[in-house]
């Protein structure tokens, strides 16, 4: 697979400069997306972390590409389908290997979020699957750097909106603004015992601390309650779960980052 996409970059880097924008014939798109499946079924099979590698493979490639080119319109067709990729693959394996049973899980955060919203008379959040991706995505960029925050950029401020939610944008999820309001994102850090076999009431037990935390908050003012904020907005009615999870050093411990995506409704 490897080998086929670098044949494919030489290509690109070798094509004629051209000075009209070139518009990808159909042949062209089904060669596009093919490539962009190869790399996302090699991300699925092993780490999130090479779906950031390959973004920044093409945006520097772009970078030095005419716009308008035959080259640079290749390469951003190919970067289009990339940012969109479906990781529910990833997904499933993950908690398959720690025996969680992930339907079980996500009910179960649903339900806390529509607990809190019935009693103040707000309607239902249902979970969208556009939101799976994003919310994957973030999860596992916080495990991987070791450090729980929403910078899309290391120089960033805490919570960047704009920058956030264009990264949101990227990815295919765009949002209707709805009283200032598009999408949100709330993220934490925790971890559980289990020394059974399986291990979903006990993530549980975990999950609802964290949602006490949020729920804590209910006194404080912006931007200190923001977790809350999102479980109650009259604004927001998509959301997604994920959990990038771990075995810790310590015996019989598991730790994960966990990210929940909110979206007010999609544009599309």
């Amino acid at each position: 697979m490897k080998k086929i996409i670098v044949m494919f970059l030489l290509s690109i880097f070798l094509l004629p400069i051209t000075y009209a924008k070139y518009t990808l014939s159909d042949k062209d798109k089904l060669l596009t997306k093919s490539i962009a499946n190869k790399i996302s079924n090699d991300v699925n099979n092993k780490t999130p972390r090479l779906k950031t590698a390959w973004e920044m493979k093409f945006k520097n490639i772009l970078k030095n590409k005419k716009t308008g080119s035959k080259s640079y319109e290749l390469l951003s067709d190919i970067l289009k389908y990339h940012m969109k990729m479906d990781l529910s693959t990833f997904n499933k394996k993950q908690y398959s290997t720690l025996n969680i049973k992930q339907t079980s899980i996500e009910k179960y955060w649903l339900n806390l979020h529509n607990n809190i919203r019935k009693n103040s008379w707000l309607r239902n959040y249902s979970y969208d699957q556009r939101l799976t991706n994003t919310a994957i995505e973030w999860s596992y960029n916080n495990y991987d750097k070791w450090k729980m925050d929403h910078k899309r950029d290391s120089n960033d401020s805490w919570y960047d909106y704009n920058k956030i939610n264009y990264w949101f944008q990227e990815r295919g999820v765009e949002c209707s603004i709805k009283w200032r309001t598009t999408t949100s994102e709330s993220i934490w850090k925790y971890g559980f015992y289990c020394k059974d076999l399986e291990c979903s009431e006990e993530l549980k037990k975990s999950l609802k601390i964290i949602f006490d935390i949020y729920m804590d908050e209910e006194t404080l003012n912006y931007p200190a309650n923001a977790h809350y904020k999102a479980i109650v907005s009259p604004n927001i009615s998509k959301m997604w779960l994920w959990l990038t999870l771990y075995k810790s050093d310590l015996p019989d411990y598991y730790e994960y980052y966990v990210t929940t995506h909110y979206c007010t409704e999609f544009k599309n």
